[in-house]
């Protein structure tokens, strides 16, 4: 049973379905990353969902409650005032207005590794470029519909993030994580 099924319908239920809509998008951001535009698409859609969010909660639950933007203030400072955070909201700007955001691709390949009998990935193929480029995309599609297979790994990556470079699906899951609790923690303060 999801978080949706267990709230009565009313002001919460639009700030749930954008969260369930964000998760949507990331989940099929997952599942087509051996297609690079899908993932753009998918990417930008989810920054657009998760972002709407907490303009959301600003305009239809923070003015419905007496101190409403005190208590907003006190929950976003605590879950979503972070680099990570900060660095969505910008992402999600540089998705709106340039489209072309700071990606980059390893193409892992599994192999045994005798000693303990587990898999090992190593890095087959790698891309990072500075600028949008057709020509790129249409080699990340080769690569990914010629090398594919069960010993290959496709892996985005945010190469400027705060922390350093991380996988993308991983950083997306951190930041809606992080929007997750300061919805739930702001709907328990206001609705107890």
């Amino acid at each position: 049973m999801s978080e949706l099924e267990t709230i009565e319908p009313g002001k919460w239920l639009p700030i749930y379905l954008k969260l369930e809509e964000a998760r949507l998008f990331l989940n099929h951001l997952e599942t087509h990353k051996r297609f690079p535009k899908l993932v753009l698409f998918y990417l930008s859609a989810f920054l657009s969902a998760s972002r709407s969010v907490t303009f959301h909660v600003q305009k239809q639950i923070v003015p419905s409650f007496e101190n409403g933007m005190e208590k907003y203030t006190e929950v976003r400072e605590k879950y979503l005032n972070n680099e990570v955070a900060k660095y969505f909201v910008e992402l999600r700007n540089i998705s709106e207005k340039q489209m072309f955001l700071p990606l980059g691709f390893e193409m892992m390949e599994k192999h045994p590794n005798e000693e303990n009998g587990e898999f090992i990935y190593t890095r087959r193929a790698a891309s990072a470029p500075s600028t949008p480029s057709k020509h790129h995309l249409d080699w990340l599609e080769n690569v990914l519909n010629t090398e594919w297979s069960s010993y290959t790994q496709p892996r985005w990556l945010i190469t400027d993030f705060p922390t350093g470079k991380k996988e993308l699906f991983e950083a997306c899951e951190e930041y809606l994580a992080s929007l997750q609790m300061s919805v739930e923690v702001l709907r328990r303060s206001f609705d107890p």
